[in-house]
């Protein structure tokens, strides 16, 4: 079993520093030579929904230990700005911009690349479809992602930061929605919303098994409860999670914001996959209970709740 970091402390660099040292060797980075820093950031004035700054910086320090990393690149697609702005925008709302000064690290769009693979997916009327999706363009990845409340899939963890892998005009498709359909905004109506709940989790847990991190690190200093991903409110909760296995992190994730692994319809499909384990009991570094701070769920949590075919989740 891969090991599971927890830790809380009241700065970004101390959690991350703590976190992947409690790690140890467990962090494969001798050798590579480019690592991808998977950033969040699907909101423009959101600042609690998008991954911060300063966590990026101290990850960038960490990595500076390991001689042979030459390029660390700061990779989004971010789904919030195809509807309003381009990514390059939000890097620059959210002061990113100046990581590049030093000329070791770079800002990539991900929207800019090429993304040559198709993933198998469900549209909500039951019609297979794909998405295209790229890889990460690096030989090492970490996702860096805060823990939110989703008002589709109940939480937004380290997985659902993988979807800014998908080609932006197949995104909605990740939802089961189709690109006619406009945007997110129409999966609320009532029938579509029922079915859309269940395709989504499948179709992201099928992303997941095709593009994932090498490291998933929760940045939860501050959260967001309630009206997430993006309308929520911020929550100071001062922790961090860390682990090679992405669907440990969000397995501990979801346990210390007051809810269970298998509520959760990816992380349930993705362990039945047999891409992770659901066994946050294992984590080393601070007590379950000393962490655990139960979150506001979005308003519509006893519809979410239906994701569901039957009561085993088939």
């Amino acid at each position: 079993m891969k090991r599971l970091a927890l830790v809380k402390l009241a700065k970004r660099k101390e959690n991350v520093f703590r976190a992947f040292d409690i790690l140890g060797r467990e962090i494969q980075l001798e050798g590579k030579e480019t690592v991808v820093i998977k950033v969040l950031l699907p909101g423009f004035k959101e600042i609690y929904a998008n991954t911060h700054v300063d966590t990026v910086e101290a990850v960038i320090s960490f990595l500076q230990r390991f001689p042979s990393i030459k390029k660390i690149v700061v990779a989004e697609g971010s789904s919030g700005a195809y509807y309003r702005r381009n990514t390059k925008d939000v890097f620059r709302r959210f002061k990113f911009s100046h990581l590049e000064e030093g000329g070791k690290d770079a800002l990539m769009d991900l929207d800019d690349i090429h993304h040559t693979e198709e993933v198998p997916v469900t549209l909500s009327d039951g019609t297979p479809s794909t998405v295209r999706i790229c890889q990460p363009p690096g030989d090492y990845t970490i996702s860096v992602a805060p823990p939110k409340t989703h008002d589709l899939l109940i939480l937004s963890l380290g997985m659902v930061n993988m979807i800014g892998f998908v080609h932006p005009e197949d995104k909605l498709k990740i939802y089961g929605l189709k690109p006619e359909e406009g945007s997110k905004r129409s999966l609320y109506s009532p029938p579509l919303f029922s079915k859309v709940l269940r395709v989504a989790h499948k179709n992201l847990a099928e992303l997941i098994s095709r593009v994932h991190p090498d490291l998933s690190y929760i940045d939860g200093l501050y959260g967001m409860e309630g009206k997430g991903p993006l309308k929520g409110s911020p929550v100071f909760h001062g922790f961090a999670i860390a682990s090679s296995d992405y669907v440990a992190v969000d397995s501990l994730g979801a346990y210390v914001m007051g809810f269970q692994p298998d509520e959760i319809g990816y992380i349930h499909y993705a362990a039945r996959k047999g891409l992770g384990s659901t066994d946050y009991t294992t984590a080393v570094g601070e007590r379950l209970d000393y962490v655990k701070f139960p979150y506001r769920a979005h308003p519509n949590l006893e519809s979410q709740r239906k994701w569901r075919e039957t009561p085993h989740g088939r």
